[in-house]
């Protein structure tokens, strides 16, 4: 039982991280309205601005 509670407890802080960094990378993006709301929805519709928020390089077709 609590070898169950203790891998809950690691997952819920994993994506703690993973929400922090992401929240990070969208503040230090450029090209956009400002506040998180704006960078956030624009990332999810917007491929050439994701990449650029991931710092990756968009795939060519």
């Amino acid at each position: 039982m609590r070898k169950l509670l203790n891998s809950g407890i690691c997952r819920n802080r994993c994506h703690a991280a993973i929400r922090r960094f992401a929240l990070n990378l969208l503040r230090q993006a450029k090209g956009s309205k400002p506040g998180i709301k704006n960078k956030r929805l624009r990332a999810a519709y917007d491929d050439a601005f994701r990449a650029s928020v991931l710092q990756l390089t968009p795939r060519v077709h």
